[in-house]
């Protein structure tokens, strides 16, 4: 028997033909990230990079000679933007304190005491204030969250584009490439980036924070382009982002304080050596300090347990610490390191598979 179509229903078919083929929704998710316009969306963010290598050019002559204060304000308020002017007010406040600090201390050997005394100055290959203090890895460390995460999170909103996408992976170190290669001849890994890629086995069941992020960063990309469409997406692109780069961080923080516990567990370790251990503490200290002056909304860690872990591993500020004890008083302190990776785990409730990856290099 012959179908009868009725009239109405053959009259929309030819509508909706003649509408042509169905949009096709957009892709959320990504596997690569496109370089189409990296380079000059990123232009800026680009040249704060080279910038810090500037600013950390010249806090490195504090070994031998004597920057000012003035030339290191100089530096980190150059350009447009400047560092300065992305930094959160805490940060900069800690910054301007190490710079003052570190021209007291620069161009003068110095060795822990107990009391402090003096400016501080070069012990071993690094400068410390008179408290113990690294005064150039302060700065720097407390950069990667203070300034460039800071930034990071501001441009992730609901009307972020795909500029503001590129501006973040060159905030965070990458490039498009993302090689995972902090010696790669072109394009390189650089701060955050690189100390993720160590923390990054990339022979493991689970992707540690470099592939994390690297994967978070093209569904970023691609929700952003996709629209309103995609919000759900970029949601969750953008919270991973800022979850991998705080992850890279704290775990860069167990991995220097494990070194620096192994070091001065030796029976005799050299001044050199103290010097190094030391520098890593000061290194993780300023990880830690810079996340805390991050506003609260942009990290997991809390106000509460970043403290606890400042704490312990000696004070929360530059003039408050007790670093110089972990030379002057290892076996009294040197449990104190251990401990502050326990506060982290805990705090971030790192498997104990992680902590052992965080305290590895790749």
């Amino acid at each position: 028997m012959k179908r009868i179509v009725p009239a109405f229903v053959l009259a929309l078919s030819l509508v909706l033909s003649a509408c042509g083929p169905a949009v096709e929704a957009p892709s959320c998710t990504a596997d690569t990230y496109p370089d189409d316009g990296y380079a000059a969306n990123a232009a800026a963010e680009l040249d704060l990079r080279t910038r810090l290598d500037a600013l950390g050019d010249k806090m490195d002559e504090a070994k031998a000679g004597r920057p000012t204060a003035a030339e290191l304000e100089a530096l980190f308020s150059a350009g447009t933007p400047s560092l300065r002017s992305i930094t959160t007010e805490p940060a900069r406040a800690a910054i301007s304190e190490v710079f003052s600090a570190l021209e007291l201390a620069a161009g003068t050997p110095w060795t822990p005491a107990d009391p402090p005394v003096g400016n501080g100055g070069l012990f071993g290959t690094h400068v410390y204030n008179a408290r113990g203090v690294d005064l150039p890895e302060t700065v720097e460390k407390v950069i990667f969250a203070g300034t460039q995460l800071n930034e990071a999170a501001r441009l992730m909103t609901d009307t972020a584009t795909v500029a503001d996408v590129d501006r973040m992976v060159a905030l965070f170190g990458a490039s498009p490439a993302f090689p995972m290669d902090d010696k790669a001849a072109v394009n390189p890994d650089v701060f955050v980036a690189k100390y993720a890629k160590k923390r990054t086995n990339p022979a493991a069941a689970t992707p540690g924070p470099y592939l994390a992020i690297k994967a978070a960063f093209m569904n970023a990309r691609a929700s952003v382009k996709g629209g309103s469409a995609c919000a759900a997406q970029r949601t969750v692109a953008f919270a991973e982002v800022r979850d991998q780069w705080e992850r890279a961080l704290l775990g860069t923080a167990v991995n220097y304080l494990n070194s620096a516990a192994n070091t001065f567990a030796k029976a005799a370790p050299t001044e050199v050596e103290k010097g190094n251990a030391l520098h890593q503490v000061g290194e993780s200290v300023g990880f830690l300090r810079g996340l805390r002056t991050l506003p609260a909304e942009h990290r997991i860690i809390t106000d509460a347990q970043l403290d606890q872990v400042l704490t312990t591993l000696g004070g929360t500020t530059l003039g408050g610490s007790d670093a110089y004890l972990y030379v002057t008083a290892t076996s009294s302190t040197i449990d104190k390191l251990g401990a502050a990776v326990a506060q982290i785990q805990a705090a971030r409730q790192f498997t104990a598979e992680e902590i052992a990856t965080f305290k590895a290099n790749f």
